[in-house]
């Protein structure tokens, strides 16, 4: 009996060691697959990674991923987000027509929806007028910060494009800006307001940039027009005759555009009576006619004509200086022009011509060392013209005797009306200051 219960105990410890071993090598059963996303997830997704990409200037990616979801039918309430985002990317990408025919559509199919009065604006941006003249107006963003305010001013007429007018300062900080960083600075910032809006984006930029706040040596690069120690930024010139600010000139506009904007056009760049003619001018005079400049026999003693006093040319040697000096600013603009294709080949540039050197070419030679023949000669793609208005015809006589009327633009004057200036044989108005 007692080797009975001893086999007997050892048996069902056998037992119980095995059933634990089974039960601890016992495979737990994996969790429950999660179900794939749903289609309509899918396609909210996407259409929140476009308008991000949007948002963010990346407006190639943006038209990527909109024409993809578009493609894969999503439901109707974000094929019409889809369909509207995909024709502000087209607009935003300068695509005209895929823009216009995106932006009819889209009227057609959705004609009551909550971007019905912002497609159609667009849209009338879009498409030529019947006068096919660009309409700007300019923009001071840092005056009026709401675009939609400034062009509320200018219902009447299709506004198409837009002259970004922004501080020296701000230049000057965007110029210098990081590329990584440049969708953070406000010149970005601005140009990507007006372009969701279907515009185009003009920058205004006076040719001498103060960029003497990038240079070590300021001496080298002003001249001053009071007292030596009188170093205000109104009272210093840059020097274009001088070699470090040319260099420094053209890396600015290098520097500028790199942002998308969609033209530029540079004023104040004529070369003024009032500025004495520096070494580095002196030195260029030297080696182009084999003689020294001699300045004090440049002009003869002041003189007063009428209620003014003005200076009078004294000399051949002035008249020598000053063809010099027009044909050294016409080949520096060029220059500049070529540095700004050399960034962005799909950039317009402009300068500002003065209306005396249409009216009076011999006059406005002497007065801004300025010759219209050989800046029309550059071929750029437009010439502002700020006018008081007055000399309409006088202007449109010179530019039809002259060239280049076929890429004129006039700055409307006081009292002058859109449809006067619209009905002129030129290529665009520009409209007025659009400020609080």
């Amino acid at each position: 009996m007692k080797v009975d219960f001893r086999i007997n105990l050892f048996f069902i410890q056998f037992i119980f060691f095995v059933l634990i071993i089974a039960g601890c090598s016992r495979t737990i059963p994996p969790p429950p697959a999660p179900s794939p996303p749903s289609v309509q997830s899918r396609h909210t997704d996407q259409l929140i990674k476009g308008i991000r990409a949007y948002e963010a200037g990346r407006y190639d990616e943006a038209e990527r991923l909109f024409s993809q979801m578009i493609a894969s039918k999503p439901s109707a309430p974000l094929l019409m987000e889809a369909r509207w985002h995909l024709a502000k990317s087209y607009v935003a990408l300068g695509k005209k027509d895929l823009a216009n025919d995106a932006l009819a559509d889209f009227l057609e199919t959705y004609p009551k929806s909550a971007y019905e009065e912002e497609a159609r604006a667009m849209l009338h941006r879009q498409v030529p007028t019947e006068s096919t003249k660009v309409i700007a107006i300019t923009w001071q963003p840092e005056k009026t910060s709401s675009l939609k305010t400034a062009l509320s001013s200018f219902s009447e007429v299709s506004v198409d494009t837009i002259f970004l007018e922004i501080s020296n300062k701000q230049l000057i900080k965007s110029a210098k800006a990081p590329l990584e960083s440049l969708s953070d600075d406000p010149l970005f910032i601005w140009i990507d307001m007006a372009k969701k809006m279907g515009l185009r984006v003009f920058l205004s930029v006076p040719l001498r940039v103060p960029i003497h706040t990038t240079v070590h040596v300021l001496d080298r690069l002003v001249q001053k027009s009071r007292s030596k120690n009188d170093l205000s930024e109104k009272n210093v010139i840059l020097d274009l005759f001088d070699p470090e600010v040319k260099k420094e000139l053209l890396l600015f506009y290098r520097n500028i555009a790199r942002y998308s904007w969609d033209g530029i056009y540079l004023h104040q760049i004529g070369y003024g009576l009032e500025e004495e003619s520096t070494s580095y001018i002196a030195l260029l005079y030297q080696d182009s006619f084999s003689e020294k400049l001699e300045i004090e026999r440049l002009f003869e003693k002041e003189r007063t004509f009428g209620p003014v006093a003005r200076r009078r040319p004294a000399s051949s040697q002035f008249w020598r200086l000053n063809g010099m000096k027009s044909r050294y600013l016409a080949d520096l603009l060029r220059q500049i022009h070529l540095n700004i294709n050399g960034v962005n080949s799909q950039t317009e540039f402009g300068i500002e011509i003065p209306e005396i050197l249409l009216i009076d070419p011999a006059r406005g030679m002497v007065e801004t060392a300025l010759d219209y023949i050989a800046l029309r000669d550059a071929a750029f793609d437009f010439y502002l013209v700020a006018s008081t208005g007055t000399h309409r015809r006088r202007l449109l006589e010179s530019l039809s005797r002259y060239g280049g009327g076929d890429r004129a633009w006039f700055v409307r004057a006081d009292g002058e009306t859109v449809s006067s200036l619209v009905a002129l044989p030129v290529q665009g108005v520009v409209l007025s200051k659009a400020t609080d």
